[in-house]
Order: structure tokens, then sequence, then C-alpha cells
């Protein structure tokens, strides 16, 4: 690269980052490593960064989520609202051949696949109006709890927009860089996201088909279990129960006392499950997850999370 390019490349990119409150010695370590990992040019990458934002609301929003301040009942009266429910029924009813392939070449219920889409953009509604490399550059450079997560996220984030053919910095999205009508963060497009109409592009934005079979494939591979169970309610207050929004698990062995009501208890034994007590107004609700509540949590590592798409994906089938 001339050097005279990258000296008023790097002195715009110290005034506008410098502005902006950005680290400007982790910005070019940032932009080195793009370019010599993945030949990349450098002023390329310091030009791309200089027009991005520095946005407060993300570092706001990523340091207050909602699975972390509210209740299963705050958290499901949010996400099983009656429009949500009526609005993923006519999404099925739209979709049901793309669902239904879903089932038959991954094992993925189709309901499952319809409730996480209703409940992370209300089927396609609202996917987010964050600039996605406003956010990404924030949270690599401005977040130290998880800075070399967003790092590579941003890493990931040029990679995907050079392999698409993706204009960067016209990609929108959530606080956190989450894309599409299924929210894929820039690592998940690029290793699930799947071109399910064949058209030769994946749009998770405007296809449905494309983010119906994407979330299909990210399932699949972290080892949804076909025609397996997801979550039983059962009538206990054991002590081994939590109020920890946890997804560590335990022998279903040790809970077996505990589910005096459940229809053909012994077939749960000796598996793996997670024990759950959610707070609802007026007390709890007490739930026992099971392999693929676990596989729920992959997608977004809340336990409120993924119950609001089982409760979701149960009720779409009634």
């Amino acid at each position: 690269m001339n050097i005279a390019v990258f000296v008023l490349s790097f002195f715009f990119c110290s005034l506008t980052f410098a502005e902006k409150n950005f680290s400007i010695p982790e910005v070019i370590k940032f932009a080195d490593n793009l370019s010599q990992k993945f030949k990349y040019e450098k002023s390329e990458v310091i030009d791309t960064l200089s027009a991005a934002n520095y946005r407060q609301v993300v570092i706001d929003n990523i340091s207050k989520p909602a699975e972390k301040i509210l209740s299963w009942g705050e958290y499901r009266g949010i996400f099983l609202d009656r429009a949500r429910l009526e609005n993923g029924k006519i999404f099925m009813k739209d979709n049901m051949p793309d669902l239904k392939r879903v089932e038959v070449e991954f094992g993925i219920p189709s309901e499952i696949v319809a409730a996480i889409i209703g409940v992370e953009t209300r089927y396609g509604k609202i996917m987010g109006s964050h600039p996605v490399l406003d956010s990404l550059a924030t949270l690599a450079f401005y977040y130290p709890p998880r800075s070399s997560f967003f790092k590579k996220e941003l890493e990931e984030l040029f990679l995907m927009a050079r392999e698409e053919k993706l204009e960067i910095d016209a990609l929108n999205g959530s606080y956190a860089g989450a894309m599409g009508m299924g929210q894929f963060i820039p690592s998940s497009f690029r290793r699930y996201a799947i071109d399910f109409d064949f058209d030769g592009n994946r749009n998770l934005w405007e296809e449905p088909s494309d983010s119906i079979g994407s979330i299909g494939n990210y399932l699949y591979e972290h080892g949804w279990r076909r025609e397996e169970l997801v979550a039983i309610e059962v009538d206990t207050n054991c002590e081994i129960f939590s109020e920890r929004d946890s997804i560590e698990s335990t022998s279903s062995r040790m809970l077996y006392k505990c589910m005096q009501k459940v229809p053909d208890r012994e077939k749960i034994l000796n598996r793996m499950v997670l024990p759950l007590k959610l707070a609802v107004p007026g007390g709890y609700e007490y739930w026992v997850g099971f392999w693929n509540f676990s596989v729920l949590t992959k997608y977004n590592r809340s336990n409120l999370y993924a119950m609001a798409v089982f409760q979701l994906s149960e009720a779409l089938k009634k």
C-alpha cells in the first residue's frame, strides 16, 4: 500500500475514531490482522471502520438484556401475545412447503422454526434498524467484557460481505449485530445459512425460504434429535429446581421423585435434563427441559428464550 495513502488514512481514522472514543491502536491491529489473514488491503479496512459510528444505545442494550432482567412471567407476556400467535399461523400457512421440507431434511418440527422467527423478528416484520457495522465496531472496541467475541464477529462481517457480495455499510440488524428473519450473527451466517430455494443466494432478509432452511440447518448442526421431547411441566417444588438462568444439566434420576404426575416417567430416566423454576405472578412454574431444549439455548443462551420458543411452538400446533 502506498505509504502516503496509509498515513492519510490513519490520520483521518484517528480523527474520526477519537471523536467516537474508539481505541485507534486496536483498530490498526484489527486492520493488520485482517490484511495478513485474509488478504484485505489495510487501507480498505481502515476506511470502512472510519465510517462506523459509535453507538451508546448498543452498549446500553447489551448491558441489560431482557433475559437477565425480566421474570418468566414478564418475558412470556412479551413473546406469547395474541398477535404473534395469529401472525405465526398465517406465516406457517404461507410457508408450509418449506417448513415441511425442514421437517423431512433436518427433522426439525415446522412449528419450532416458525416460533424462532416469531420470537426473533415477528416473522420478519422487525429485523432491527441498527447498522451492523456500527454495532459490531462499537462492541468490538468499546465493550471490554466481550471485546474478543465481537472482534471475531466484526472479522466475520467483513468476510461475509465479501463472500456474499454485500455492501457492508448497508446491512441493518439488532444491537448485537444479528441479521435477517432468524437473526444470524455473521459467524452463524457463514457456517449455517443455506440457499434453501436454490436461487444462488443466501438471503435471510427477503426470502423466507432461506431463513427457514437456515434455522433448520442450525438446529440440526447443533444436535437436534428428531421426534424427541423438548420440555414438560411438572408439579413439584424440589430443592434441585433453581431460578438461575442456567443451562447446566443434571441426571433425570435425581428428579424422579419430583415427577410423580408425568406420564411414562420411566421413559425419561437416565437422561440429562434441565430443572427449571420460572417465576410467574403468584408463584412459580416448574419444568424439565430435555436435550432439544438445550439445543434451543444454543440459538440464544437463555432458558427464558428457549421456553418462549417452545411454548409459542406448542400454541402454533393448536
